[in-house]
């Protein structure tokens, strides 16, 4: 969980009797004060910080409010050094933090704020702290001498209608910056009645707060003190409520089964055709288009590496070899971990144990919670399986010997996508294999995970392949899984060792648009 600076302002003040702060997980104030060439105003609502009966710590949001001289800048840290060094002044990585905004009124925008942290840490150092100060800055452009930018999000004029979607989409879709760091804010409207937000809705400021405390998290390779900022107190106690009970169905011990046959001699340089078929009329649809083994009509020879539920074990060997095919490695699996685990557990250490150089994977899709699911599973497997693309697969890969994975188009995402929801599997994995976390934010998944290359590239998953009995149970889950974390996990780590993930070109009309990819302000206003 993030560490959740709330905004406090005059007219939002706690009052006796509601919700206490840390009972809504905030755990710091953001107190503004006017910074002038005078001084320093006290900070609003001070006393009333003072007397709540769970003190918080607070981080001063200084707003400078008339133009500064040099000399001025230098003088002003006097005043600043004593809230710094409160004992209720918040510290973030053991450092006193500074937030200020105006950075108009300096008297350079490269010297003023370096002449005012020199100031500073000569002040500091004076008054026994050693640690040097960070300083916060809220702009567009971060000051050259800031160690952190924090997002602005503000209320919009009344005239000026903003879809509240499109904070969630630019969260889901979030990469890694490389400028200073950022630390992420969400606004809860303060009040509705008023509130120029189109869609803003409770359920919705609970998924962008999740998404952007995860997303700072991970930006500070999993530090517990990732910093968030809450824009409202108002509107933060109205829609935020306590975490519900995970209704997740956790890992337990499991009996794999151990069905196994195979026939046929497997080569190298055939192309490995890996099927989870869990749904057996769409097994079919995958299967008849086919021929046998390939090797005709232009296509490579295929040797067929297929997983199905223990119950289906039987008649899928009945069936296969009713349609004729000559190399195939059948497994019968329990029903855990969607296609994830049959892939890690079965096919994949097979293929691999076969040296195949080039693979194919697929799985029968019917995704009944999407509304457009079915179009979306069809449009993954026409990718994944047209003669043309089979045709070209070993042109392509001999072409680029970067290229690792192929993804059907539209299909290449952040995986800051639903980052919350798959926060804690993919934490423990970065910890697991010495993964730095920050290294989620820039990756890429394949969404769907139907994807086919060089099986070289999927080599490094062989020793990360947990148990069976670490995936949970199945319950119609459509998120936060362990299967799901693996999802994402595939390209991170197929990216972390070098190789390239490309889209397949053709319309991405059928891929849902994941994340509110939908979402825009009304008018086409930016975003």
């Amino acid at each position: 969980m993030a560490f959740w600076l709330c905004r406090l302002d005059s007219q939002a003040s706690p009052a006796p009797g509601e919700p206490s702060p840390r009972d809504c997980g905030v755990q710091g104030w953001l107190l503004e004060a006017d910074l002038c060439p005078d001084g320093l105003t006290a900070p609003a609502n001070w006393e009333l910080v003072q007397q709540c009966e769970a003190a918080l710590p607070f981080l001063l949001d200084c707003r400078l409010v008339a133009p500064f001289t040099p000399a001025q800048e230098r003088q002003i840290a006097a005043d600043l050094a004593p809230w710094l060094l409160r004992a209720e002044s918040l510290r973030l990585q053991e450092r006193p933090v500074l937030l200020l905004r105006g950075a108009e009124q300096f008297s350079h925008p490269r010297f003023g704020p370096r002449g005012l942290r020199l100031a500073l840490n000569s002040a500091l150092r004076q008054l026994g702290c050693q640690q040097p100060l960070l300083l916060l800055c809220w702009a567009n452009d971060p000051l050259p001498d800031a160690d952190a930018v924090i997002d602005a999000v503000v209320e919009p004029p009344a005239s000026t209608p903003l879809n509240y979607e499109v904070f969630l989409r630019q969260a889901h879709h979030r990469g890694c910056p490389s400028g200073p760091w950022r630390i992420p804010a969400v606004l809860a409207p303060p009040d509705m009645d008023t509130s120029c937000y189109l869609n803003a809705s409770a359920k919705l400021y609970r998924e962008w707060l999740e998404l952007e405390s995860s997303w700072s998290e991970f930006w500070l390779q999993g530090s517990p003190q990732a910093p968030l900022v809450l824009g409202s107190w108002r509107g933060h106690q109205r829609w935020w409520r306590s975490p519900s009970p995970d209704l997740t169905l956790h890992a337990h011990p499991a009996q794999e089964a151990d069905l196994h046959t195979a026939w046929g001699t497997n080569q190298g340089h055939h192309l490995a055709l890996m099927v989870h078929g869990f749904h057996e009329p769409e097994l079919l649809k995958i299967l008849n288009p086919l021929p046998p083994g390939g090797g005709r009509n232009g296509l490579p020879p295929i040797d067929l590496y297929l997983t199905v539920p223990e119950d289906r074990y039987t008649a899928s060997i009945n069936l296969l070899q009713h349609l004729g095919w000559p190399r195939v490695q059948l497994f019968g699996v329990t029903n855990r971990g969607r296609d994830i685990a049959p892939f890690l557990l079965k096919v994949l250490p097979a293929a691999l144990a076969n040296n195949h150089q080039q693979f194919v994977k697929v799985h029968t899709k019917l995704s009944t919670h999407l509304g457009d699911g079915e179009p979306w599973g069809e449009h993954l497997l026409s990718s994944m399986l047209s003669p043309c693309f089979l045709q070209q697969l070993s042109h392509q890969l001999e072409n680029n010997s970067k290229l690792g994975l192929l993804a059907p188009s539209g299909t290449l995402l952040p995986c800051t996508l639903s980052l919350g929801r798959n926060s804690h599997h993919l934490l423990q994995l970065c910890r697991r294999h010495n993964l730095p976390p920050r290294t989620v934010l820039q990756g890429s998944f394949v969404a769907g995970t139907m994807m086919a290359g060089r099986l070289e590239a999927l080599r490094p998953l062989l020793d990360q392949a947990p148990p069976l009995e670490a995936f949970e149970e199945e319950a119609g889950q459509t998120d936060g899984t362990l299967a799901h974390a693996f999802e994402r996990w595939i390209g991170l780590l197929a990216e972390h060792h070098g190789w390239q993930i490309e889209e397949l070109a053709g319309s991405s009309a059928a891929v849902p648009g994941f994340g509110y990819g939908w979402a825009a302000h009304p008018g086409g206003l930016s975003s």
